[in-house]
């Protein structure tokens, strides 16, 4: 693991003394973190992904990297480290004021985003993925257009296709969402991306679901939504809490992989 080079300030004190640090840090435990938005597009429309996850858990989405190297083209994208998740919700969580939407985090979103993608680069060029070749030359001859088979090195081109579904609305906020580990079969990942990620093929149900993370100003809002949907067992938390809790396992913890 290269040392990541990210500045990292302490929480604020009205943060760091939160009613909901201890429950936070208890639920967390046991835990794959999966990061989206409270809206996303889909076929022009936009679509409330939060309140169709409390009704119907998290479906398997067209997912870009499995359609070049996973037997399968739909995944439930994981992962075991928070931070990651909550880069990908900012991601996803975009509104039409940037993305600084949150009170607090525990480092930079570029400066973890270039670490966690340089990492995945790094450790994926290791012999270990020499059988996943295989894998992606059949996968791109059988599901990629002409087109796509020229630039499937292009980062550029991936990363449209990556977020296709993120989309920049005034009420869209970042959203991380605390999965029960052991309802997860994982799928087997070449090396490097299987450091940070965890995919899974079949649908998450709600009864799954421990709780969701949004922004400290949204709390009371879901907590309405939840209350409205009818749903029971669901711990609303603030994203700025679980980064104090990232906060105190420290930035090697929080940036080392599986």
């Amino acid at each position: 693991m290269n040392k990541p080079q990210i500045e990292i300030s302490a929480p604020p004190e009205h943060l760091l003394h939160h009613p909901d640090v201890a429950k936070t840090r208890a639920l967390h435990s046991g835990t794959l973190f999966h990061g989206t938005g409270r809206l996303a597009k889909s076929n022009g429309k936009l679509v409330d992904v939060l309140k169709g996850v409390l009704e119907s858990g998290l479906q398997p989405q067209v997912d870009h990297v499995a359609r070049l190297i996973l037997p399968v083209e739909r995944t439930v994208s994981l992962t075991r480290q928070r931070i990651y998740a909550r880069l990908y919700g900012e991601k996803f969580g975009v509104n039409n004021f940037g993305q600084n939407q949150l009170d607090y985090t525990f480092g930079n979103h570029d400066d973890w985003w270039r670490y966690f993608m340089e990492e995945c680069k790094g450790r994926g060029k290791s012999l270990k993925n020499l059988p996943w070749l295989k894998v992606l030359h059949r996968n791109l001859k059988d599901r990629f257009t002409v087109d796509e088979q020229k630039h499937w090195k292009d980062g550029d081109f991936h990363k449209e296709r990556w977020f296709a579904h993120k989309v920049a609305a005034e009420k869209n906020y970042p959203v991380v969402i605390g999965v029960d580990e052991t309802a997860v079969q994982p799928l087997d990942l070449p090396h490097g991306l299987s450091d940070f990620e965890v995919r899974n093929a079949d649908m998450i149900s709600p009864e799954a679901l421990k709780f969701i993370e949004v922004p400290l100003q949204r709390v009371v809002e879901v907590r309405e939504l939840i209350d409205k949907l009818g749903v029971t067992k669901m711990d609303v938390l603030p994203i700025e809490i679980g980064e104090v809790v990232c906060w105190e396992k420290g930035l090697e913890k929080c940036a080392q992989g599986n």
